[in-house]
């Protein structure tokens, strides 16, 4: 059975449908000051908040305030920011993971700590190299104050952000003055039926004097995550199988039912400190420090018809679009496998910040340290066991229905398997962001110019990453090819595994003790052996240093009676880059080490036009650039041993470079309420690509490499509209309801060519339609809130000739949450996450190619908040 979500396939812009519930702007004089006159609590002043925020701006910017943010089941950063407009959320396992803005993918967003660049976690469960792709689960939404997506930049913002730059502000003792709140919960997922306990707490600190202040804040979570998966690695094109299927045919590769488990806990310490003791000097220290756990556990039933040397028996195959959707094999190879692994995520910030006002001038300096630190500390164990199977695939529901698997070899019996091979992977991800910069403000107030900012930032970056890989098969002990006794295994651990589904596949199969596998037949000599010529190609160390210099002209001045104000500004970064690491020709490792020196010149200006009192118009346009990802610069490089041929990372890669231009008009037709909309447009010059380039290695002279190159042009295009009101005009006490949406469109237009492949009008992780719909109530004590997010189809990842693209269905979620409160000071409240029971599809080239399922579940939490 589907698990299709209510509105799933719908991209009609709803917020079309809004407009009547506006309060007319042709009420009598008096009927409006009296509505002005009404205070807005609750979630409707949190938007109050936000929406001054975005009006008072100086560039393109939209904001989410610690009530929005609190007032929804979020876990992290990730999950308050997925209401923002033109924002879109990817889950990892049910929790927010990272987010892309108006289409572009994460890697093109930098986030910052109030107003800080930070160091970046690293994913070490698979091994795959993310490198600039801030990991937003590290953050707990609790200890958020507020967050502001800059869509535009100024020429004295830090750069690297194509789609927005997420600046994260924790809260500070001048802003909350004497007090402490404290919010207890606990949380239940109906996968794994567990109540997981959390508790977050604040105290603030103020002076009599109000010139010193003091904040200390703390967060713990635990969370317990299942996650049902039927998956498939992608579909491929087997060139000597094309006689016998009449041409080229896609077949699928690896295919996979699992269960996917993680027990997380979380860690976080927040601190801040704030004195001003006159008029020209202030203060302020901040400190954080984040710490997540996870254990994870996976059983996986793992078929490879496409590493299968027989074909699928003539007259069972069925080919459709031209991709075999059912067949027959009599000698699958397949796997029952466990994998085990404890992983550790530290974040650690600290900012100093010192500003010194004096008449006309201020000089405001920052300097900052980060270092994040991704390990295994238990290292992955993977325990597999091998079979050859007959097997029978059919796909020919659809990608939304689970696809049947049957074989007549029992899965849950150790006798039907003999032992393959033990693996064991050892990572370690450290990343280091720190410098300085140093700002001088000069009042101008001469004609139109009303201040001029001049500066300089120093910023270094280090990535440091390891990867050490083991296999043990015959061994001194071996494991390969042997038989085990039914003591080495476990009983699986579900009765309910993809249930609401219905089709012909493995809901059981063996679970081997991977403990038990590893201490009775794990080769442990390999640990003291030195790293292989493969290890070493893995690691890698990328630095870069970047002094950039930039002036920012402000203006305030009138055009035809307009209020204008605006900024106009150039940056000027310079960019070493060192990358170093080793190149194999599979059996010896060469150290390998290559410099890229850059500049850029990033002029950028915005300008704000106060048509009316109530009517804003802006025009921003910018040269931005976003630095490749760090696994793609690092020179992990497997090198021919016969001839001048390679693949790997590209270190001279340069950056994605834009030039981009926003238009909005913002109508704040109320104190509560607003309807704005916006156009952009971006057109990237340097977009990286698959392609081959040439190299030079010591000692092997110039080699052909497989690997990323710039080249690539892409126009992205769409616009933005929102709406948010309090219905304050209604009578009581349907006065305190309110509606929150907003709706994003984008397309995008490319040439890729990749090989003898064409790739056109398409970008990773662009959705070209995205909405988010918000109904509120808040009436004396009680408190609702009910949020429906959904975005289009997105194609994830590129394929090539014979190897499929990746492609993500429409997926929308429902999420609600009720408060009361029982005093001024203490309030209860009732959360639920994924309310419709929401799974994520997952399809290769066209939608004939069934890939993925991922269905997570829901989850309840109640809890309590209270204050001092």
């Amino acid at each position: 059975m589907s698990r299709s979500v209510l509105l799933r396939r719908t991209a009609v812009p709803l917020i079309f449908c809004l407009v009547p519930f506006i309060a007319r702007a042709d009420e009598t004089p008096a009927a409006v000051d009296q509505i002005q006159e009404v205070v807005v609590t609750g979630y409707g002043h949190s938007l109050q908040t936000a929406s001054e925020v975005k009006r008072e701006a100086d560039q393109v910017v939209d904001s989410v305030s610690a009530e929005d943010i609190g007032k929804f089941p979020n876990q992290n950063v990730a999950e308050a920011l997925q209401l923002v407009t033109g924002i879109t959320m990817t889950r990892s396992r049910s929790e927010g993971l990272d987010i892309a803005v108006r289409g572009f993918a994460s890697n093109f967003q930098t986030t910052q700590l109030n107003g800080r660049s930070i160091a970046v976690n690293e994913n070490v469960e698979n091994g795959g190299v993310n490198g600039r792709q801030f990991r937003y689960d590290v953050l707990p939404s609790e200890l958020v104050s507020r967050i502001d997506v800059q869509k535009s930049p100024t020429a004295d913002m830090n750069e690297g952000a194509i789609g927005g730059n997420i600046n994260v502000l924790t809260f500070h003792p001048f802003d909350l003055g004497t007090t402490a709140s404290v919010n207890a919960q606990g949380s239940y997922s109906d996968l794994r039926d567990r109540i997981d306990p959390s508790v977050s707490g604040i105290a603030s600190w103020v002076n009599a004097n109000r010139d010193l202040g003091v904040l200390l804040a703390a967060s713990y979570m635990e969370r317990s995550v299942r996650q049902d998966r039927e998956y498939s690695t992608g579909w491929q094109i087997t060139k000597a199988w094309d006689p016998y299927f009449g041409g080229d045919t896609w077949t699928p590769t690896r295919i996979r039912p699992t269960i996917e488990q993680e027990d997380r806990r979380r860690y976080t310490v927040d601190g801040a400190l704030q004195w001003q003791p006159n008029d020209h000097w202030e203060t302020n220290v901040d400190v954080l420090f984040s710490r997540l756990k996870d254990n994870y556990d996976e059983y996986g039933i793992d078929f490879y018809p496409g590493d299968s040397a027989v074909k699928p028996a003539a007259g069972t195959f069925t080919v459709a679009d031209g991709t075999m959707v059912r067949g027959t094999f009599n000698n699958v190879f397949t796997m029952a496998s466990r994998e085990t692994s404890g992983q550790r995520h530290d974040l650690f910030v600290a900012g100093l910040n010192q500003k010194w006002t004096d008449g006309p001038w201020t000089v405001d300096g920052d300097f900052s340290y980060s270092s994040a630190h991704s390990v295994t500390d238990d290292p992955i164990h993977r325990s597999r066991l091998q079979v050859y199977l007959p097997l029978t695939m059919d796909f020919t529901r659809g990608y939304e229905a689970a696809y049947d698997l049957v074989t007549p070899v029992n899965l849950n019996s150790p006798s039907s398997f003999v032992g393959r091979r033990l693996e064991y992977r050892d990572e370690d991800s450290k990343d280091y962001d720190w410098g300085g910069r140093l700002d001088v403000t000069r009042d101008l107030n001469v004609g139109p110019l009303s201040s001029l900012v001049l500066g300089g930032e120093y910023r270094e970056r280090e990535r440091d990453y390891f990867r050490r890989d083991l296999v043990s098969e015959a061994g001194v002990k071996g494991v390969a090819g042997g038989a085990f006794p039914s003591s080495l295994f476990e009983s699986f651990p579900y009765s309910d595994f993809m249930s609401g589904f219905s089709g012909n596949f493995p809901r059981t199969w063996l679970v081997p003790n991977g403990r038990a596998f590893f201490a009775n037949y794990f080769d442990n000599s390999l640990l003291n052996a030195p790293l292989t010529a493969a290890d070493l190609a893995n690691g890698f160390k990328v630095t870069e240093e970047t002094l950039a210099g930039y002036g920012r002209l402000n203006m305030k001045t009138f055009l035809a009676g307009i209020p204008l104000t605006g900024n106009a500004g150039l940056r000027v970064v310079d960019t070493k880059q060192v990358s170093s690491g080793y190149a194999t020709n599979g059996v010896t490792a060469t150290p390998v080490r290559y410099e890229k020196n850059y500049t850029d010149l990033l002029p950028s200006m915005n300008l704000k036009a106060d048509l009316t009192d109530d009517l804003v118009s802006r025009f921003s346009v910018a040269r931005v650039l976003t630095r490749p990802n760090l696994g793609d610069i690092a020179p992990r490089l497997s090198i021919s041993n016969d001839a001048p041929t390679g693949s790997g990372g590209n270190p001279n890669l340069s950056p994605y470079m834009a030039t981009q231009y926003d238009a909005t008009l913002e109508w704040y037709f109320r104190k509560d309420a607003s309807l704005t909309g916006g156009v952009f447009y971006k057109q990237l010059d340097s977009y990286i690509t698959a392609k081959n380039t040439e190299i030079n290695i010591p000692g092997r002279g110039d080699i052909r490499i497989t690997t990323l190159a710039n080249g690539g042009n892409a126009e992205v295009r769409g616009f933005e509209l929102a709406y948010q009101q309090v219905m304050t005009f209604l009578p009581a006490p349907f006065d305190g309801l309110g509606l929150q949406a907003n709706f994003t469109h984008a397309d995008v237009t490319t040439l890729f060519v990749t090989g003898t492949r064409t790739v056109r009008d398409q970008l990773p992780g662009l959705s070209n339609n995205s909405y988010n719909l918000v109904g509120f109530y808040d009436y004396g004590p009680f408190g609702a809130r009910l949020s429906y997010s959904w975005r289009s189809a997105y194609m994830s990842g590129f394929g090539n000739e014979v190897s499929s693209d990746t492609n993500v269905d429409a997926y929308g979620t429902l999420d609600a949450s009720l408060s009361y409160a029982v005093t001024d000071n203490i309030t209860l409240t009732l959360e639920g996450t994924n309310l419709l029971g929401a799974a994520l599809y997952n399809y290769g080239n066209t939608p004939t190619q069934a890939r993925e399922i991922y269905y997570y579940g829901r989850r309840y939490t109640a809890g309590v908040r209270a204050k001092f």
